[in-house]
């Protein structure tokens, strides 16, 4: 097992994941508060106008040079490309894991009770110090679960990573596309090793989430 993590390809599925994570936990949160406390509003769009004048330049009688020029208003867009990279296989883990931590979380902000946070503004205590304080220990419960279902929906991710990043090892392959490709080429004791990573992984995240819940838990009883 060691030795898996010691490659390339192992360290490359760790980033993959640590940021799919990352980005679900930091995004999906702040959307689901901002969405959860702000009524919704309707978005207008301007349409822009496009207008190309082609110059053509002759010589002889043929076409020497060509130029192409954007007169309207529409912006040029830049061009990336999303498949069959790295970070395409974090594109398709977030896609599949965003909803979970983004429905999750807002969630438990709508059921903050918000007297709390009146409650606490009476006594002259600022926004920040709501948030952190009340607000958030309040829906930790809520943020916690969202998180653990991002993770181990990220983690088994095979579809949407497959199809646009697709298998090139060290590079874009995944736990889940390892095992995989590993047991289709009838290496079924390396698939093993990753299938066995991928239970240790899962074990310790979850050992950590309910040694976590257990002190919060002696923390309220304490206090």
């Amino acid at each position: 097992m060691k030795r898996i993590f010691n490659g390339s390809g192992g360290r490359k599925a760790a980033l993959i994941l640590s940021l799919c994570l990352i980005f679900a936990l930091a995004v999906g949160t702040t959307l689901a508060l901002l969405t959860a406390n702000t009524d919704p509003v309707t978005n207008t769009f301007t349409a822009a106008k496009s207008k190309i004048t082609i110059e053509e330049k002759t010589d002889n009688g043929s076409k020497s040079e060509i130029y192409v020029k954007n007169e309207g208003t529409a912006t040029s867009y830049v061009r990336v490309k999303l498949v069959m990279n790295w970070y395409s296989a974090i594109f398709a883990s977030i896609v599949v894991a965003f909803p979970l931590m983004y429905r999750t979380a807002r969630g438990a902000f709508e059921s903050f009770d918000e007297t709390l946070a009146w409650s606490a503004q009476t006594l002259g205590l600022s926004n920040t110090w709501i948030f952190w304080r009340v607000r958030m220990p309040y829906c930790r419960q809520g943020i916690l679960a969202g998180t653990v279902l991002a993770f181990a929906r990220a983690l088994g991710e095979y579809g949407a990573t497959s199809m646009i990043a697709g298998y090139t090892p060290g590079k874009t392959a995944t736990i889940a596309t390892t095992v995989y490709q590993l047991w289709r080429t009838n290496d079924e004791a390396g698939a093993m090793q990753w299938v066995l990573v991928d239970i240790v992984i899962s074990a310790v995240v979850l050992l950590a989430v309910n040694l976590l819940e257990r002190r919060q838990k002696q923390g309220g009883k304490r206090a």
